[in-house]
């Protein structure tokens, strides 16, 4: 218990009641109402380190609604219990950076909103001030990612669509694209099939913008095993595809080389775009509610 240097206010039966200030020896004070000689109702206390909070009180804790100032200038205003932030309640950081939504002993936890200085909007699912659950994320250049979150990374189901205006919907591991999905590009170039650390792989279809359409194996991104190529035309090959080019085929068209597009599927796709793996770094511990 930090040590009275001055106290002003009434005192009943030796003890703080009503309302007065107290300024102890490291020179922080508080300033509000007293109960049984503690803390209560409102009430601010000022640390000799920057930290100001004002608000409620109960019991010579910080509980109910109030604000609070830190040192490194992020200030938090919302509920309190037990002298951390708990329920709703905003913070705003020296960087621009802000974070309103739902808090659990201090910790971000919850649903809220997230902004970051360039841009970025995350709202959605947290835990342990890390997106989790489901939520978007909007860039400032347009991408934007609506699904499944774990742990800071898209995991599971989502839908990205990129500045350009690809579109891809399926599964993510670790923040890239895994599982089975489907990407569709401007030029109408699409592939629907499986995926592994954010590369074409596995077995799928591409359909080319000039109406071709390869379903087989892939590998790396590009055409790689067995596989089947229909061209508009109405002609068919199937055989093996190495790097991409046919290797072994019954019959191939004169204009083979020509009529599949030499860009394979990834070559074209939008990498997988790096996103924050957490909300705005907390900032939420509470001054020592001292009383005495």
């Amino acid at each position: 218990m930090a040590r009275t240097v001055r106290d002003e206010g009434d005192l009943v039966a030796g003890q703080r009641q009503g309302t007065g200030k107290v300024t102890y020896a490291n020179g922080d004070t508080y300033e509000g109402g007293f109960e049984d000689d503690r803390r209560e109702g409102q009430g601010t206390f000022t640390g000799t380190d920057g930290y100001v909070y004002t608000g409620s009180w109960v019991a010579g804790q910080i509980e109910g609604t109030g604000k609070v100032t830190y040192p490194d200038g992020s200030v938090y205003e919302g509920s309190f219990r037990d002298d951390l932030a708990d329920g709703e309640g905003k913070i705003t950081y020296p960087d621009g950076s802000t974070y309103e939504g739902s808090w659990v002993a201090g910790v971000i936890e919850g649903e809220g909103r997230a902004t970051y200085p360039n841009g970025i909007v995350y709202e959605g699912g947290f835990k342990n001030a890390r997106n989790d659950g489901q939520g978007v994320m909007t860039y400032a250049d347009g991408y934007k990612y609506d699904g499944s979150w774990k742990d800071g990374q898209r995991n599971g189901m989502g839908t990205a669509t990129y500045p350009d205006g690809t579109v891809y919907t399926g599964g993510f591991v670790d923040g890239l694209r895994d599982g089975t999905g489907k990407i569709t590009m401007p030029d109408r170039f699409t592939y629907d099939g499986q995926w592994s650390g954010g590369e074409i792989e596995g077995t799928g279809t591409a359909t080319y913008p000039n109406g071709d359409i390869y379903e087989g194996a892939f590998e790396g991104g590009k055409r790689q095993g067995q596989g089947t190529m229909r061209y508009k035309s109405g002609e068919e090959v199937s055989g093996q595809w190495v790097n991409g080019a046919l290797q072994e085929a019954g019959t191939a068209p004169a204009e083979d080389a020509d009529a599949a597009p030499t860009p394979d599927a990834a070559d074209e796709a939008p990498t997988d775009a790096d996103t924050p793996s957490e909300a705005p770094a907390d900032s939420t511990d509470a001054a020592e509610s001292n009383d005495g």
